[in-house]
């Protein structure tokens, strides 16, 4: 994600935006689109990779995204506690974070195919993308393997599974 301080030098020294002093000589940030449309990605980045599609009438689609995306980790943790696999206090134990950059996939039936440079455990993991760049959208990433990830995207002028790098985290447990 981009500070504001990425798109404009008119940020102070951390990169955060400032109210400026004119008297003084300091400027106040200015408050330019492409940290605007940063933001917007992002926060359609959780809509839909929480299984929800784009309302301009429905001002609660992050918060009810991100409570899908919560929900379906806890009930593969919930399950774990069930069967007995995993108790509240090895939980944290549990779980498998990857960050990493993805500059290639490939084609197939209709979807980009990327493979994780290293394996989840199993194929009950959430797969986050952002930092797609300019005009790419990522619609939608569904685990295929405890490896590989199925990516539905498109492109500003509506082209379908363009090729993309983004950046990514993965959830997933152990």
């Amino acid at each position: 994600m981009q500070k504001i301080g990425s798109i404009t030098n008119t940020a102070d020294s951390n990169g955060e935006f400032t109210n400026g002093k004119v008297a003084t000589g300091v400027s106040p940030t200015i408050l330019d689109a492409a940290w605007f449309n940063t933001i917007q990605r992002e926060l359609e980045n959780i809509v839909v990779g929480g299984g929800g599609t784009l309302d301009p009438l429905n001002d609660k689609q992050v918060l009810l995204a991100l409570k899908a995306i919560f929900l379906q980790s806890s009930q593969v943790i919930t399950q774990q506690i069930i069967s007995g696999v995993a108790t509240i206090t090895t939980i944290m134990d549990k779980l498998v974070i990857i960050e990493g950059y993805s500059s290639v996939q490939t084609f197939v039936d209709n979807a980009l195919v990327f493979v994780l440079p290293v394996a989840m455990p199993s194929s009950n993991f959430t797969m986050l993308a952002n930092d797609t760049g300019p005009g790419l959208f990522v619609l939608s990433m569904s685990p295929i393997s405890a490896g590989t990830v199925q990516i539905y995207a498109k492109n500003s002028v509506g082209e379908a599974n363009p090729q993309i790098g983004f950046k990514y985290i993965c959830i997933g447990v152990k």
